[in-house]
């Protein structure tokens, strides 16, 4: 078992004196709180505190965030109060604690639950220690419209996929950083290098190929695909939307921070939806709500996994350009296509896996190339 000296080494800058102590310290409370204490699988309890530690210190996240991991369970699982807590350690991070108890609050049907609640605590330990950022100006404004255009498009989405198949509908999806190349330049100014336009294109061949019935690879065939086919009309329509949001989906990252704008934006879109979704529908929240109950933990899973992915695109947009980023977001389309032919027994597979691929290749290019 790691020592506090070990935790204080794996830091990468130079700690104080005063951080050292209280790293030493927390760790000493900790470990004589959970003394006694063992887990489901017969490790000291203590352990999972110092893993936790670990992880918080990998991230480089502050010692104070460091101290508040090593204690997060000590007010729920010992005899220390968290006003204790607070008197040792200080207001900030018994706060955090508190934060992360109450998410350990959650009633669970089965102990075999208790390691997807246990990440899911870190998580709101490290959004309590990141706190809310400065919000600059052009956040909000962004945020509305971005909120706007996601709502839209994936309402059009929807619509798609019930018109056509699954793995034709998806991939139209790839087409999206060619049109965030046009919105980015309009709302952000930038303007990608000559490697990067090539490999946005090849995705435009891809899309060719796609829409175009049998072997008959031509503008024309694609056009005269596109205009016979509503679900196809509606699934580009739904691209070039999210192509407008990627834009200001950069907007509110720049202007606050990748998690602060990821969480106000599928909070808000999700509230919205919910909104619409009651009024247009009296009976949605009567059969929502037992829906949701019954479904609760593949919910709450689904929704976490989606919120981390989403969260690393979202970041990813402060470092790159927003076409870019928008690219690597359009990769699941592929296992879309493998699915739907593997369950659903749509037709034309082989040729909709080329053309993903060809557009999977351009994505490839643009980002090394880019």
């Amino acid at each position: 078992m790691k020592s506090a000296s070990d935790l204080i080494a794996q830091f990468n800058t130079h700690l104080t004196r005063e951080q050292a102590d209280l790293i030493t310290r927390a760790y000493e409370v900790a470990k004589k709180a959970h003394e006694e204490q063992k887990r489901f699988s017969g490790e000291p309890y203590f352990s999972h505190a110092i893993a936790t530690a670990e992880t918080l210190t990998r991230l480089n996240l502050d010692p104070e965030v460091v101290v508040a991991g090593l204690l997060h369970d000590v007010p729920d699982d010992t005899t220390v109060t968290l006003a204790a807590i607070d008197a040792q350690f200080g207001p900030n991070i018994s706060r955090m604690v508190q934060g992360v108890s109450n998410v350990g609050n959650l009633k669970l049907r089965r102990h075999s639950k208790e390691e997807f609640v246990e990440n899911l605590r870190h998580f709101f330990l490290v959004v309590a220690a990141v706190g809310i950022p400065q919000i600059r100006d052009g956040f909000w404004t962004a945020l509305a419209a971005t909120m706007f255009l996601n709502v839209i498009s994936q309402i059009v989405f929807i619509r798609a996929f019930k018109l056509a198949d699954a793995s034709l509908i998806a991939p139209l999806r790839l087409i999206t950083p060619p049109f965030v190349i046009i919105t980015g330049f309009i709302v952000l100014g930038e303007v990608p290098t000559a490697g990067g336009v090539a490999g946005i294109f090849l995705t435009v061949f891809g899309l060719m190929t796609l829409l175009s019935p049998g072997k008959h690879f031509s503008i024309s065939a694609m056009k005269s695909y596109i205009m016979s086919e509503r679900g196809v009309q509606l699934g580009l329509l739904g691209s070039f939307l999210f192509a407008l949001s990627f834009p200001y989906d950069k907007q509110t990252v720049l202007a606050s921070s990748g998690i602060f704008a990821t969480a106000m934006r599928m909070s808000s879109v999700g509230i919205l939806v919910l909104g619409l979704n009651a009024a247009l529908n009296r009976r949605f929240l009567r059969e929502a709500i037992p829906a949701v109950k019954q479904w609760s933990m593949p919910l709450l899973s689904v929704s976490a996994v989606s919120a981390v992915g989403d969260f690393l695109t979202t970041q990813a947009l402060a470092y790159s350009l927003a076409a870019y980023a928008a690219s690597l977001k359009r990769l699941w389309p592929f296992w879309t296509i493998f699915l739907a032919g593997r369950f659903l027994k749509e037709k034309h597979i082989t040729q909709r896996l080329a053309a993903t691929a060809v557009m999977f290749i351009g994505i490839i290019i643009m980002v090394v190339l880019g």
